[in-house]
Protein backbone atom coordinates (compact mmCIF):
# COMPACT_ATOMS: atom_id res chain seq x y z
CA UNK A 1 0.00 0.00 0.00
CA UNK A 2 1.60 3.32 -0.72
CA UNK A 3 0.44 6.48 1.19
CA UNK A 4 1.87 9.48 0.60
CA UNK A 5 2.58 12.07 2.87
CA UNK A 6 -0.28 13.77 5.17
CA UNK A 7 -3.34 15.12 3.34
CA UNK A 8 -2.13 14.56 -0.31
CA UNK A 9 -5.19 12.04 -0.80
CA UNK A 10 -8.51 11.56 -1.10
CA UNK A 11 -11.04 14.79 0.02
CA UNK A 12 -11.33 16.95 2.86
CA UNK A 13 -8.87 17.16 6.04
CA UNK A 14 -5.55 15.78 4.72
CA UNK A 15 -6.34 12.37 4.81
CA UNK A 16 -4.59 9.48 2.46
CA UNK A 17 -6.18 7.08 0.42
CA UNK A 18 -6.36 4.05 2.22
CA UNK A 19 -7.64 0.52 0.77
CA UNK A 20 -9.35 -2.53 1.53
CA UNK A 21 -10.21 -5.52 -0.70
CA UNK A 22 -13.70 -6.57 -1.93
CA UNK A 23 -13.08 -8.88 -4.24
CA UNK A 24 -9.93 -11.25 -4.30
CA UNK A 25 -8.17 -14.32 -2.27
CA UNK A 26 -7.34 -14.33 1.46
CA UNK A 27 -4.14 -14.19 2.87
CA UNK A 28 -4.38 -17.48 4.66
CA UNK A 29 -5.98 -19.28 1.61
CA UNK A 30 -9.78 -19.74 0.23
CA UNK A 31 -11.30 -16.47 -1.92
CA UNK A 32 -13.88 -14.10 -0.72
CA UNK A 33 -14.98 -12.77 -3.64
CA UNK A 34 -18.31 -10.04 -4.28
CA UNK A 35 -20.77 -10.43 -6.84
CA UNK A 36 -20.01 -8.00 -9.89
CA UNK A 37 -24.14 -7.07 -9.73
CA UNK A 38 -23.62 -6.62 -5.83
CA UNK A 39 -20.61 -4.51 -6.43
CA UNK A 40 -22.16 -2.03 -8.89
CA UNK A 41 -25.49 -1.62 -7.50
CA UNK A 42 -22.52 -0.19 -4.76
CA UNK A 43 -20.90 2.21 -6.83
CA UNK A 44 -24.18 3.63 -7.89
CA UNK A 45 -25.64 3.65 -4.32
CA UNK A 46 -22.54 5.66 -3.46
CA UNK A 47 -23.42 8.08 -6.34
CA UNK A 48 -26.81 8.51 -4.83
CA UNK A 49 -26.25 9.09 -1.28
CA UNK A 50 -23.36 10.60 -1.48
CA UNK A 51 -23.82 14.17 0.49
CA UNK A 52 -23.24 17.33 -0.88
CA UNK A 53 -19.32 18.24 -0.44
CA UNK A 54 -19.99 22.04 -0.73
CA UNK A 55 -16.21 23.74 0.56
CA UNK A 56 -18.01 27.41 0.74
CA UNK A 57 -20.17 26.43 4.11
CA UNK A 58 -19.96 24.67 7.10
CA UNK A 59 -22.03 22.01 7.93
CA UNK A 60 -22.54 19.88 11.40
CA UNK A 61 -21.67 16.55 9.72
CA UNK A 62 -21.02 15.13 6.41
CA UNK A 63 -21.39 11.46 5.27
CA UNK A 64 -19.94 10.30 1.88
CA UNK A 65 -19.63 7.19 0.45
CA UNK A 66 -17.98 7.21 -2.69
CA UNK A 67 -16.70 5.41 -5.80
CA UNK A 68 -12.84 4.83 -5.48
CA UNK A 69 -11.16 3.75 -8.99
CA UNK A 70 -8.23 3.83 -9.65
CA UNK A 71 -5.12 2.70 -12.60
CA UNK A 72 -1.85 2.41 -12.67
CA UNK A 73 0.41 -0.03 -14.55
CA UNK A 74 1.84 -2.15 -12.13
CA UNK A 75 -1.01 -2.68 -9.85
CA UNK A 76 -3.60 -2.54 -12.41
CA UNK A 77 -7.40 -1.62 -12.33
CA UNK A 78 -8.90 -0.60 -8.70
CA UNK A 79 -11.99 -0.37 -7.62
CA UNK A 80 -13.69 -0.19 -4.09
CA UNK A 81 -15.59 2.35 -1.81
CA UNK A 82 -14.64 5.06 0.34
CA UNK A 83 -16.48 6.09 3.60
CA UNK A 84 -15.47 9.72 5.13
CA UNK A 85 -17.70 10.88 8.41
CA UNK A 86 -16.55 14.33 8.74
CA UNK A 87 -17.88 17.76 10.75
CA UNK A 88 -16.69 20.88 9.72
CA UNK A 89 -15.06 23.15 11.46
CA UNK A 90 -16.16 27.00 11.70
CA UNK A 91 -13.90 27.94 8.48
CA UNK A 92 -14.58 26.64 4.99
CA UNK A 93 -12.15 23.71 4.17
CA UNK A 94 -11.43 22.80 7.99
CA UNK A 95 -12.59 20.44 10.00
CA UNK A 96 -13.03 19.47 13.54
CA UNK A 97 -13.46 15.46 13.11
CA UNK A 98 -12.67 12.87 10.85
CA UNK A 99 -13.50 9.13 9.98
CA UNK A 100 -12.12 7.44 7.10
CA UNK A 101 -12.46 3.97 5.60
CA UNK A 102 -11.46 3.41 1.95
CA UNK A 103 -12.49 -0.26 0.28
CA UNK A 104 -10.59 -1.75 -2.72
CA UNK A 105 -9.07 -4.20 -4.87
CA UNK A 106 -6.80 -4.17 -7.29
CA UNK A 107 -6.50 -6.76 -10.35
CA UNK A 108 -3.20 -6.80 -12.36
CA UNK A 109 -4.16 -7.41 -16.03
CA UNK A 110 -1.17 -9.78 -16.58
CA UNK A 111 -1.32 -12.29 -13.99
CA UNK A 112 -4.89 -11.34 -12.65
CA UNK A 113 -4.35 -11.81 -9.62
CA UNK A 114 -5.84 -9.59 -6.84
CA UNK A 115 -3.94 -6.57 -3.96
CA UNK A 116 -5.97 -6.96 -1.38
CA UNK A 117 -5.45 -3.80 1.28
CA UNK A 118 -7.48 -1.73 4.06
CA UNK A 119 -6.70 1.00 6.77
CA UNK A 120 -9.16 2.96 8.66
CA UNK A 121 -8.06 6.90 9.68
CA UNK A 122 -9.23 8.45 12.81
CA UNK A 123 -8.61 12.26 12.74
CA UNK A 124 -9.23 14.71 15.67
CA UNK A 125 -7.65 17.83 14.95
CA UNK A 126 -8.99 19.91 17.84
CA UNK A 127 -8.49 18.07 21.15
CA UNK A 128 -8.75 20.06 24.34
CA UNK A 129 -6.21 19.18 26.97
CA UNK A 130 -5.94 21.29 29.67
CA UNK A 131 -4.44 24.70 28.23
CA UNK A 132 -3.09 22.99 25.27
CA UNK A 133 -5.01 22.38 21.86
CA UNK A 134 -3.87 18.98 20.40
CA UNK A 135 -4.60 17.42 17.16
CA UNK A 136 -4.18 13.41 17.06
CA UNK A 137 -4.51 11.03 14.64
CA UNK A 138 -4.33 7.04 14.67
CA UNK A 139 -4.36 4.72 11.75
CA UNK A 140 -4.05 1.01 11.02
CA UNK A 141 -3.28 -0.43 7.78
CA UNK A 142 -2.93 -3.86 6.19
CA UNK A 143 -1.71 -5.42 3.00
CA UNK A 144 -1.34 -8.54 1.26
CA UNK A 145 0.01 -8.36 -2.17
CA UNK A 146 0.02 -11.97 -3.81
CA UNK A 147 3.08 -10.85 -6.09
CA UNK A 148 6.06 -8.06 -6.02
CA UNK A 149 8.63 -7.84 -8.68
CA UNK A 150 11.94 -7.07 -8.23
CA UNK A 151 14.78 -6.61 -10.83
CA UNK A 152 18.15 -6.42 -9.77
CA UNK A 153 19.58 -4.10 -7.25
CA UNK A 154 20.99 -0.78 -7.67
CA UNK A 155 20.68 1.55 -10.86
CA UNK A 156 22.04 -1.12 -13.46
CA UNK A 157 20.07 -1.61 -16.48
CA UNK A 158 19.11 2.34 -16.57
CA UNK A 159 17.93 2.61 -19.75
CA UNK A 160 16.24 -0.10 -20.27
CA UNK A 161 11.97 0.45 -21.89
CA UNK A 162 9.10 0.13 -19.62
CA UNK A 163 7.79 -2.07 -22.50
CA UNK A 164 10.54 -4.19 -22.29
CA UNK A 165 11.19 -4.17 -18.94
CA UNK A 166 7.42 -5.97 -18.62
CA UNK A 167 8.07 -8.32 -21.34
CA UNK A 168 11.35 -9.71 -19.98
CA UNK A 169 12.17 -9.21 -16.41
CA UNK A 170 10.38 -9.26 -13.20
CA UNK A 171 13.14 -12.04 -11.89
CA UNK A 172 12.18 -12.43 -8.58
CA UNK A 173 8.50 -12.47 -7.40
CA UNK A 174 7.77 -12.46 -3.30
CA UNK A 175 4.51 -12.86 -1.37
CA UNK A 176 4.05 -9.92 0.97
CA UNK A 177 1.68 -10.12 3.99
CA UNK A 178 1.55 -7.40 6.36
CA UNK A 179 1.00 -3.63 7.95
CA UNK A 180 0.91 -1.27 10.66
CA UNK A 181 -0.48 1.03 13.33
CA UNK A 182 0.61 4.89 14.13
CA UNK A 183 -0.63 7.48 16.56
CA UNK A 184 0.70 10.71 16.44
CA UNK A 185 0.11 14.01 18.36
CA UNK A 186 0.74 17.36 16.69
CA UNK A 187 0.72 20.87 18.72
CA UNK A 188 -0.67 23.77 16.98
CA UNK A 189 1.68 26.50 16.43
CA UNK A 190 -1.39 28.99 15.16
CA UNK A 191 -5.15 28.84 15.31
CA UNK A 192 -6.06 26.67 12.36
CA UNK A 193 -9.08 28.42 11.53
CA UNK A 194 -7.06 31.44 11.18
CA UNK A 195 -5.15 32.53 7.91
CA UNK A 196 -2.87 30.32 8.49
CA UNK A 197 -1.28 28.02 10.70
CA UNK A 198 1.50 25.45 11.44
CA UNK A 199 1.74 21.90 13.32
CA UNK A 200 4.24 20.40 14.65
CA UNK A 201 3.53 16.51 15.02
CA UNK A 202 5.03 13.68 16.77
CA UNK A 203 4.67 10.68 15.99
CA UNK A 204 5.11 6.88 16.57
CA UNK A 205 3.74 3.35 14.97
CA UNK A 206 4.41 -0.16 14.40
CA UNK A 207 5.18 -2.11 11.49
CA UNK A 208 4.66 -5.60 10.70
CA UNK A 209 5.74 -7.11 7.85
CA UNK A 210 5.99 -10.94 6.17
CA UNK A 211 7.88 -11.74 2.95
CA UNK A 212 7.47 -15.14 1.30
CA UNK A 213 9.47 -16.55 -2.06
CA UNK A 214 6.83 -17.42 -4.19
CA UNK A 215 5.60 -19.14 -7.53
CA UNK A 216 6.27 -16.64 -10.44
CA UNK A 217 3.56 -15.40 -12.64
CA UNK A 218 5.70 -14.99 -15.77
CA UNK A 219 7.31 -18.51 -15.46
CA UNK A 220 5.13 -21.70 -15.91
CA UNK A 221 3.25 -23.19 -12.94
CA UNK A 222 5.00 -24.39 -10.06
CA UNK A 223 8.63 -22.71 -10.37
CA UNK A 224 10.09 -19.78 -8.46
CA UNK A 225 12.09 -17.69 -10.34
CA UNK A 226 15.60 -19.33 -11.09
CA UNK A 227 17.70 -15.91 -10.45
CA UNK A 228 16.68 -16.21 -7.03
CA UNK A 229 16.93 -19.44 -6.23
CA UNK A 230 20.57 -19.06 -7.56
CA UNK A 231 21.94 -15.91 -6.36
CA UNK A 232 20.34 -16.23 -2.90
CA UNK A 233 20.48 -13.01 -1.50
CA UNK A 234 19.80 -11.93 2.36
CA UNK A 235 16.22 -12.72 2.68
CA UNK A 236 16.08 -13.93 -0.08
CA UNK A 237 13.58 -17.12 1.26
CA UNK A 238 11.50 -14.50 2.75
CA UNK A 239 11.37 -13.34 6.28
CA UNK A 240 9.28 -12.04 9.10
CA UNK A 241 10.30 -8.35 10.61
CA UNK A 242 8.64 -6.29 13.35
CA UNK A 243 9.60 -2.66 13.06
CA UNK A 244 9.33 0.08 15.69
CA UNK A 245 9.17 3.72 14.09
CA UNK A 246 8.87 7.42 15.06
CA UNK A 247 9.56 10.86 14.06
CA UNK A 248 8.70 14.71 13.99
CA UNK A 249 6.96 16.86 10.99
CA UNK A 250 6.79 20.20 10.43
CA UNK A 251 3.49 21.80 8.64
CA UNK A 252 2.75 24.75 7.41
CA UNK A 253 0.60 23.92 4.22
CA UNK A 254 -2.34 26.36 3.81
CA UNK A 255 -4.92 23.80 2.28
CA UNK A 256 -3.60 19.93 2.84
CA UNK A 257 -5.27 18.26 0.49
CA UNK A 258 -4.64 20.68 -2.55
CA UNK A 259 -1.51 23.29 -1.14
CA UNK A 260 -0.97 26.41 -2.57
CA UNK A 261 1.56 27.74 0.01
CA UNK A 262 3.75 26.51 2.84
CA UNK A 263 5.92 23.23 3.60
CA UNK A 264 6.21 20.31 4.82
CA UNK A 265 9.49 18.64 6.60
CA UNK A 266 9.31 15.22 8.02
CA UNK A 267 12.45 13.31 10.07
CA UNK A 268 11.87 9.69 11.24
CA UNK A 269 13.75 6.92 12.09
CA UNK A 270 12.45 3.04 12.17
CA UNK A 271 14.55 0.53 13.99
CA UNK A 272 13.82 -3.76 13.85
CA UNK A 273 15.36 -6.03 15.91
CA UNK A 274 15.30 -9.62 15.28
CA UNK A 275 12.37 -10.62 17.56
CA UNK A 276 11.58 -14.30 15.03
CA UNK A 277 14.28 -16.48 13.69
CA UNK A 278 13.60 -15.66 10.37
CA UNK A 279 13.96 -11.97 11.13
CA UNK A 280 16.58 -9.48 10.14
CA UNK A 281 18.24 -6.42 12.58
CA UNK A 282 18.42 -2.97 10.60
CA UNK A 283 17.65 0.43 11.36
CA UNK A 284 16.35 2.99 9.12
CA UNK A 285 16.08 6.74 8.85
CA UNK A 286 14.03 8.94 6.43
CA UNK A 287 13.83 12.57 5.64
CA UNK A 288 11.32 14.18 3.48
CA UNK A 289 11.23 18.63 2.62
CA UNK A 290 8.28 19.40 -0.12
CA UNK A 291 7.28 23.51 -0.64
CA UNK A 292 4.67 25.25 -2.46
CA UNK A 293 4.95 28.64 -4.09
CA UNK A 294 2.24 30.64 -6.01
CA UNK A 295 4.56 33.26 -7.25
CA UNK A 296 1.82 35.21 -8.91
CA UNK A 297 -0.46 37.67 -6.82
CA UNK A 298 -3.04 37.87 -9.84
CA UNK A 299 -2.95 34.49 -10.13
CA UNK A 300 -3.10 32.51 -6.94
CA UNK A 301 -3.93 28.93 -9.27
CA UNK A 302 -0.67 28.70 -10.49
CA UNK A 303 1.46 26.77 -8.00
CA UNK A 304 4.89 25.74 -8.19
CA UNK A 305 5.58 22.51 -6.24
CA UNK A 306 8.23 20.21 -4.93
CA UNK A 307 9.12 17.14 -3.08
CA UNK A 308 12.16 15.60 -1.92
CA UNK A 309 13.28 12.61 -0.22
CA UNK A 310 15.75 10.51 1.10
CA UNK A 311 15.88 6.88 2.79
CA UNK A 312 18.71 5.26 4.10
CA UNK A 313 18.80 1.31 5.59
CA UNK A 314 21.87 0.21 7.72
CA UNK A 315 22.47 -3.08 9.27
CA UNK A 316 21.07 -6.71 8.47
CA UNK A 317 18.96 -5.66 5.41
CA UNK A 318 16.62 -8.14 3.72
CA UNK A 319 16.61 -8.09 0.36
CA UNK A 320 12.53 -7.41 0.01
CA UNK A 321 13.55 -4.35 2.39
CA UNK A 322 15.59 -2.87 0.02
CA UNK A 323 12.68 -1.48 -2.11
CA UNK A 324 10.92 -0.14 0.49
CA UNK A 325 11.00 3.57 2.06
CA UNK A 326 9.84 4.99 5.39
CA UNK A 327 8.17 7.82 7.39
CA UNK A 328 4.98 8.83 8.16
CA UNK A 329 3.25 7.21 5.28
CA UNK A 330 6.00 4.43 3.73
CA UNK A 331 5.62 3.32 0.22
CA UNK A 332 6.06 0.01 -0.74
CA UNK A 333 7.97 -0.05 -3.97
CA UNK A 334 10.33 2.25 -5.06
CA UNK A 335 9.50 2.93 -8.53
CA UNK A 336 5.60 3.75 -9.40
CA UNK A 337 2.65 6.15 -8.67
CA UNK A 338 3.92 7.12 -5.22
CA UNK A 339 7.54 8.10 -6.39
CA UNK A 340 8.50 7.58 -10.08
CA UNK A 341 6.03 7.83 -12.07
CA UNK A 342 6.74 5.74 -15.24
CA UNK A 343 9.46 3.69 -13.76
CA UNK A 344 7.95 0.15 -12.81
CA UNK A 345 7.97 -0.49 -9.25
CA UNK A 346 10.56 -2.05 -7.55
CA UNK A 347 12.38 -1.42 -10.69
CA UNK A 348 15.74 0.43 -8.34
CA UNK A 349 16.25 -1.08 -5.17
CA UNK A 350 18.66 -0.54 -2.18
CA UNK A 351 20.06 0.47 0.67
CA UNK A 352 20.20 4.19 -0.28
CA UNK A 353 17.46 5.82 -1.74
CA UNK A 354 16.46 9.44 -3.39
CA UNK A 355 13.60 11.14 -5.22
CA UNK A 356 12.52 14.15 -6.36
CA UNK A 357 9.15 14.96 -7.72
CA UNK A 358 8.75 18.66 -9.47
CA UNK A 359 5.18 20.02 -10.38
CA UNK A 360 3.63 22.77 -12.07
CA UNK A 361 -0.07 23.20 -11.70
CA UNK A 362 -2.00 25.84 -13.22
CA UNK A 363 -6.53 26.19 -13.23
CA UNK A 364 -7.93 27.44 -15.91
CA UNK A 365 -11.54 26.41 -15.87
CA UNK A 366 -14.20 26.66 -12.92
CA UNK A 367 -17.95 24.99 -13.92
CA UNK A 368 -20.82 24.52 -11.58
CA UNK A 369 -22.47 21.18 -11.45
CA UNK A 370 -25.90 20.22 -10.38
CA UNK A 371 -26.09 16.68 -10.61
CA UNK A 372 -27.84 15.51 -7.38
CA UNK A 373 -24.68 14.06 -5.25
CA UNK A 374 -22.47 16.49 -7.07
CA UNK A 375 -23.71 19.88 -6.64
CA UNK A 376 -20.39 21.97 -5.98
CA UNK A 377 -18.04 24.53 -8.13
CA UNK A 378 -15.45 21.86 -10.21
CA UNK A 379 -12.73 22.97 -11.32
CA UNK A 380 -10.04 22.08 -14.18
CA UNK A 381 -6.80 22.13 -13.69
CA UNK A 382 -3.40 20.65 -15.33
CA UNK A 383 0.10 20.27 -14.10
CA UNK A 384 3.68 19.40 -15.82
CA UNK A 385 6.06 17.10 -13.99
CA UNK A 386 9.22 15.86 -13.68
CA UNK A 387 10.56 12.61 -11.45
CA UNK A 388 13.77 11.27 -10.79
CA UNK A 389 15.54 9.27 -8.52
CA UNK A 390 17.83 6.12 -8.07
CA UNK A 391 18.77 4.01 -5.32
CA UNK A 392 22.40 2.89 -4.59
CA UNK A 393 24.60 0.86 -1.84
CA UNK A 394 25.62 4.09 -0.89
CA UNK A 395 25.65 7.86 -0.90
CA UNK A 396 29.31 8.63 -1.71
CA UNK A 397 29.63 10.18 -5.21
CA UNK A 398 30.79 7.74 -7.68
CA UNK A 399 28.89 6.35 -10.79
CA UNK A 400 25.10 6.87 -9.18
CA UNK A 401 22.84 7.22 -12.11
CA UNK A 402 19.24 8.06 -11.86
CA UNK A 403 16.58 8.16 -13.72
CA UNK A 404 14.53 10.80 -14.82
CA UNK A 405 10.06 10.55 -16.17
CA UNK A 406 8.43 13.13 -17.67
CA UNK A 407 4.64 13.89 -18.51
CA UNK A 408 1.13 16.24 -17.76
CA UNK A 409 -1.70 15.59 -15.82
CA UNK A 410 -5.48 16.34 -15.86
CA UNK A 411 -6.96 17.01 -12.73
CA UNK A 412 -10.95 17.45 -11.89
CA UNK A 413 -11.28 19.33 -8.72
CA UNK A 414 -14.40 19.41 -6.59
CA UNK A 415 -14.64 22.35 -4.58
CA UNK A 416 -11.23 22.59 -3.25
CA UNK A 417 -10.71 19.25 -1.42
CA UNK A 418 -11.28 16.33 -3.90
CA UNK A 419 -8.49 16.02 -6.89
CA UNK A 420 -9.07 13.14 -9.23
CA UNK A 421 -5.96 12.69 -10.78
CA UNK A 422 -4.99 11.85 -14.60
CA UNK A 423 -1.25 11.81 -15.01
CA UNK A 424 0.22 10.77 -18.41
CA UNK A 425 4.25 9.82 -17.88
CA UNK A 426 7.09 9.06 -20.41
CA UNK A 427 10.55 7.16 -19.91
CA UNK A 428 13.02 7.33 -21.66
CA UNK A 429 11.22 9.10 -24.82
CA UNK A 430 8.88 6.54 -24.49
CA UNK A 431 5.25 7.07 -23.19
CA UNK A 432 4.81 4.49 -19.97
CA UNK A 433 1.29 4.65 -19.02
CA UNK A 434 -1.43 6.42 -17.09
CA UNK A 435 -1.93 6.63 -12.97
CA UNK A 436 -5.21 7.50 -12.74
CA UNK A 437 -6.22 8.28 -8.29
CA UNK A 438 -8.15 10.27 -5.92
CA UNK A 439 -5.97 12.85 -4.95
CA UNK A 440 -2.57 15.17 -5.84
CA UNK A 441 0.01 13.30 -5.69
CA UNK A 442 1.65 15.14 -2.92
Amino acid sequence: MNFPFPGTKNSQAALKRTEVSLSGKKACGGSQRLSPILFLFLLFASATYALENDTNASRPLQINLLPDLEYDPDNGFGYGLNLILLRDGSRAGKYDFNLNADLEASTDFRTLLKTINSSVILDLPAVVVGDFRLHLRFLAAYHYLPFEYFDGIGDSDAAIGYSSLMATNHQYTYLSDGGFVQSSVAIPFADRNSGSFADAEFWTGLRYLQEKASESPVLPAGNVAPELAAEKPLGWTGGEDLSFQTGIVLDTRDFAPNPRSGIYAEADAEYSPKLFTDSFDFFRTTAIFAFFWSPLSFYRNFTIADRISMDALIGEVPFYELATTGGLNPNDGFGGQETLRGVPRNRYIGPCKLFDNLEIRFRWLDFPVSIPGFEDVWHIENTLFLDTGGAWTNFLPGNQTMAATYGAGLKLVRGEDTVYSFDFSFWNASFAGVYADIGQEF
